[in-house]
């Protein structure tokens, strides 16, 4: 509940820029072996999510007084309005590596379908949706994105994109 101020660079310029900001949340991921933080601008009233390796020169400023309710706020305004829906086959480990790739995420359902096929939801937020595409990329062929819809067609110009790379022509 303290202000931090700290420089950072982004992944668009490597030039070091300064900021200030509350310290929200710190995330882990086991599936990158990166460290996250979630931030709160007060001057913008909206959240971040930036990577921790990417933050230095750290000093500890005064303690916030901002409202937790505000923060809480502007952290859902960037919640996305329709869960991601999986169906999930479980071979090779799919169904964990589904858990495991989407750890962070705030699941909503798990349900089992059949014998060996469930259903996975997760609510999540607008700033992860580009990390979530790619690593659905990465699950295979046994997990199928059911919605939402929106998400299918990002996925799909994704997969397209790829494809017109000139190192996938033969």
């Amino acid at each position: 509940r303290r202000n931090i101020s700290y420089s950072y660079r982004t992944k668009d310029s490597s030039k070091i820029q300064n900021g200030t900001a509350l310290p929200w949340k710190l995330e882990f991921s086991a599936y990158d072996g990166r460290w996250w933080i979630i931030l709160y601008l007060p001057h913008e009233e909206r959240t971040v999510k930036a990577r921790l390796q990417n933050i230095c020169n750290i000093s500890l400023g005064e303690k916030s007084d901002i409202p937790e309710d505000r923060i809480l706020d502007a952290i859902n305004r960037l919640l996305a309005p329709e869960p991601i829906t999986l169906e999930v086959t479980d071979e090779k480990g799919a169904l964990e590596r589904c858990f495991t790739v989407f750890e962070n995420q705030l699941f909503t359902e798990t349900a089992k379908l059949e014998n060996n096929r469930y259903r996975l939801s997760f609510d999540y937020y607008c700033f992860d949706e580009s990390e979530i595409l790619r690593r659905l990329l990465y699950l295979g062929p046994m997990v199928s994105l059911k919605g939402p819809e929106d998400m299918k067609k990002k996925l799909l110009q994704m997969v397209e994109t790829a494809l017109n790379q000139d190192y996938y022509k033969i």
